[in-house]
C-alpha cells in the first residue's frame, strides 16, 4: 500500500511540472535613438523596438547614493510631441500643467516652473502604484536623448 501511495505521489508531482509551456522568443532589434551620459553615468536614454514602441529610461531622482533607473513606454509616432513638451515653451507660462497618457495606463504630468529666469518642465511619471520625478534636463541633454542633431 505504501509503494502504491509513493508511486501515485511521484506521478502526481511529475505531472504538475509537465504543464509548463516553453516557447521560443522572437528576436527583437533595439535601436538606441539617443542617450545623455555625463561623466559616464546614464542620465536618460530612448530606445526604439521593431514594433514601433519606444522606452524612455531615466535616472530616479529619489536615490542620490545609488543609481536606480525607471522607464516608461510610448509610441514612436509621439517622439516629436514629447520632445516639444520638454523644449518648446512658446505657448506655456509658469504654472501651466499638462497630463500626457502614455502606454500601459501610465501618465506623464508636465508642470512648468521658472528657475533662474527660464522656464523648465517638472515632469512626474505616474504609474499604477508609484510616482517618480524625472531629473531636470538641459537643452543639450534633451537633444542627445531625443537624437536631434541640430
Amino acid at each position: 500500500m505504501k509503494k502504491i501511495l509513493t508511486i501515485f505521489c511521484l506521478v502526481l508531482s511529475v505531472s504538475a511540472f509537465s504543464q509548463m509551456k516553453v516557447t521560443k522568443n522572437k528576436e527583437s532589434k533595439v535601436e538606441v535613438i539617443g542617450a545623455a551620459k555625463p561623466m559616464g553615468v546614464l542620465f536618460g536614454q530612448i530606445n526604439k523596438t521593431d514594433d514601433g514602441t519606444c522606452s524612455f529610461i531615466y535616472r530616479d531622482t529619489e536615490y542620490t547614493q545609488t543609481d536606480k533607473y525607471e522607464l516608461f513606454y510610448f509610441n514612436y509616432s509621439d517622439l516629436d510631441t514629447l520632445y516639444g513638451l520638454f523644449t518648446d515653451f512658446s505657448n506655456v507660462k509658469e504654472g501651466d500643467s499638462f497630463t500626457v497618457d502614455i502606454l500601459k495606463g501610465e501618465k506623464l504630468i508636465f508642470e512648468y516652473k521658472k528657475m533662474l529666469g527660464k522656464i523648465y518642465p517638472y515632469v512626474t511619471h505616474v504609474g499604477s502604484a508609484y510616482e517618480k520625478v524625472l531629473p531636470y534636463y538641459t537643452p543639450k541633454q534633451l537633444k542627445k536623448i531625443f537624437g536631434k542633431k541640430k
